[in-house]
């Protein structure tokens, strides 16, 4: 099949509830490496190149996908801790 005939790669699934608020469930259709080389160069990561990121040393991107995660952790607790009753 022509790559144009394939599935979405990227595509809401359903809407959901997670931790008590509801969320848009999403449906991913790309190898995980490419899914986090994607997500680190629309941060800036690479010169906002995935194909640089795929050609790093593992441990460097796995450093800058751990800061991603515990940067986007530590906004929603701040969020969290600081809103108003």
């Amino acid at each position: 099949m022509p790559p144009f005939f394939q599935k979405d790669f990227f595509y809401v699934k359903a809407v959901g509830e997670i931790d008590g608020r509801k969320q848009p469930i999403v449906k991913v259709n790309v190898e995980e490496e490419y899914y986090i080389a994607l997500k680190l160069a629309k941060e800036g990561y690479g010169g906002g190149d995935p194909e640089k990121i795929l050609n790093m040393r593992v441990d460097l991107v796995l450093m800058m996908w751990q800061y991603e995660i515990f940067q986007a952790d530590y906004e929603k607790a701040y969020i969290h801790i600081n809103k108003e009753n």
